[in-house]
C-alpha cells in the first residue's frame, strides 16, 4: 500500500516503509487523523459555546482558556492522509474564526473591566440629609 502524495508533488512511499511507523496501514493512518480532528473539532464546540454564553460565564471563562489554553499535536501521528485534507482546511478555517471571535471578546473584556476599575476607584457618595418639615 502506498501513501497518495495529495497533490503535493511528493514521491508517493508505501505506508509499511515509513520510518518510525512499524506496521502503519493507511487506515490506522486514516484513524489516527480522525480522532486528532475529532478532538479539535470538540475543543472549538466548547469555545463556541464558551463565547455564546452569559457574559459573565463568558468573560470567566475566556480568561481561564486564553491563560493555559495551547494544543500539541501528538507526536506519533502520521502525515495527513488525502481523503481527510478537505475535512482539515474546514477545521482550519473554523480555529481561524474562532480565534479571531475570542480576540475581540478579550479585548471586550479588558476594556470592561478598565471602565469597571474606574468606577469602582471614585470616592463613595455620602449621604446628604434635607432637614425639612413636610
Amino acid at each position: 500500500m502506498t501513501l497518495v502524495d495529495g497533490g503535493s508533488g511528493a514521491t508517493a512511499v508505501p505506508v509499511a516503509a515509513r520510518p518510525g511507523l512499524p506496521g502503519a496501514t493507511a487506515a490506522s493512518w486514516h484513524d489516527a487523523w480522525a480522532t486528532a480532528l475529532d478532538a479539535l473539532e470538540l475543543d472549538l464546540g466548547r469555545a463556541d459555546a464558551m463565547l455564546a454564553a452569559d457574559h459573565t460565564v463568558r468573560d470567566a471563562a475566556l480568561t481561564a482558556v486564553l491563560a493555559g489554553a495551547s494544543w500539541t499535536p501528538p507526536a506519533d501521528l502520521p502525515p495527513l492522509p488525502a481523503a481527510l485534507a478537505e475535512r482539515a482546511r474546514h477545521v482550519l478555517e473554523r480555529q481561524l474564526a474562532t480565534a479571531a471571535l475570542l480576540a475581540t471578546a478579550a479585548t471586550a473584556t479588558r476594556r470592561q473591566s478598565v471602565v469597571a476599575g474606574r468606577l469602582g476607584a471614585t470616592e463613595a457618595a455620602r449621604p446628604v440629609f434635607l432637614d425639612h418639615a413636610v
